[in-house]
């Protein structure tokens, strides 16, 4: 009986089945095609890999372990080349030197070692354009870290890249992750800043969806910080942001805000639900609860005490405003 050959994607390690169409090697999860000739050629270049290699470790004598190294140590299987890999227990992520492919360790990140989000924010290109990543480390993301994400946030560019509508990106998303695409990221470094954002308010304890939208604000604002528009609009809304920012804790009324900076409580609308999407009303009711859970966490004022400082008639007003900003009481928030 003559013996069966199976190959391997030199791209992702899947396994090849071949095409009668193209009457090549095709890989179903990449996408990669390979004749024979190409697939043996790349396979004599891995052994003459190998053997250069194997020339740095002759005449190399290994040192003993420790009793306290060994406890700590964990052997791990390469997904794309199979080897044993000694490595931390704590290792997450590494790089086989066998085979030079990144390995990350699924199992590293679930149960009490799993954390509670993993934020990725791709960048393939530098500001320049140049490439960051080569096309194998990209397959390696899309295949081995992708699943893992809770959240990927990406520019039309790299959305385009690596979030393909492959098996395995329909299988993360089945997981719950989830894809947000910033659509004005043209500012270097908007993606990083956003994500970072986006952690400090999921750390905060908010869900999901809500800091999301709170970092989408906090991007809002930053780019109409960086923008060098000359426009009424722009400045007006900066001003605004300042005041409430100096204010908030005293005065809530627009109409207060609007006669500062000499304009319409109308006009003062217009502006600032053209560039952030929301009413002077809810900018400054933001500004006010953020406030409010600075009181709570750092302070051991009464529930009226806080009430007083920021002008709230009794303590259920102040209790009322809280929870529908919050959803819970301060009470319970202070208790958290």
């Amino acid at each position: 009986m003559a013996d069966t050959l199976n190959y391997k994607c030199p791209n992702c390690s899947a396994g090849l089945t071949f095409d009668s169409k193209s009457q090549k090697m095709k890989c179903e999860y990449c996408g990669s095609t390979y004749s024979l000739d190409e697939l043996d050629k790349i396979a004599e270049q891995a052994e003459e890999v190998k053997e250069v290699k194997g020339d740095h470790w002759e005449g190399f004598e290994p040192e003993q372990w420790q009793s306290d190294e060994k406890s700590n140590m964990a052997v791990w299987s390469c997904p794309s080349c199979g080897a044993e890999i000694l490595a931390e227990k704590t290792t997450g992520a590494t790089v086989c030197p066998y085979c030079d492919n990144p390995m990350i360790m699924p199992e590293q990140f679930v149960d009490s070692y799993r954390p509670d989000y993993i934020i990725y924010a791709p960048a393939i290109w530098s500001s320049n354009g140049d490439a960051l990543m080569t096309e194998d480390v990209v397959s390696q993301i899309r295949y081995r870290l992708l699943p893992l994400c809770s959240v990927v946030v990406a520019r039309k560019k790299e959305n385009d890249i690596i979030l393909q509508d492959t098996k395995l990106l329909r299988m993360a998303e089945d997981n719950g992750m989830k894809v947000f695409l910033l659509d004005n990221a043209n500012s270097h470094g908007l993606t990083n800043r956003f994500s970072s954002a986006l952690a400090v308010y999921l750390n905060q304890g908010k869900k999901m969806e809500d800091a999301l939208a709170m970092a989408q604000d906090f991007i809002n604002v930053e780019l109409t910080r960086e923008s060098n528009l000359q426009g009424r609009s722009s400045e007006l809304y900066n001003q605004f942001i300042s005041q409430v920012n100096n204010f908030c804790r005293t005065y809530s009324d627009v109409h207060f805000y609007a006669d500062q900076l000499n304009v319409s409580s109308r006009y003062l609308a217009q502006v600032t639900r053209r560039i952030s999407g929301k009413t002077p009303k809810a900018i400054i009711d933001e500004y006010i609860v953020k406030e409010i859970e600075r009181e709570l966490s750092t302070t051991t004022h009464t529930m009226q005490e806080i009430a007083n400082t920021f002008g709230f008639s009794s303590q259920a007003h102040l209790t009322k405003f809280f929870k529908k900003m919050r959803g819970l009481t301060p009470s319970e928030y202070r208790k958290k």
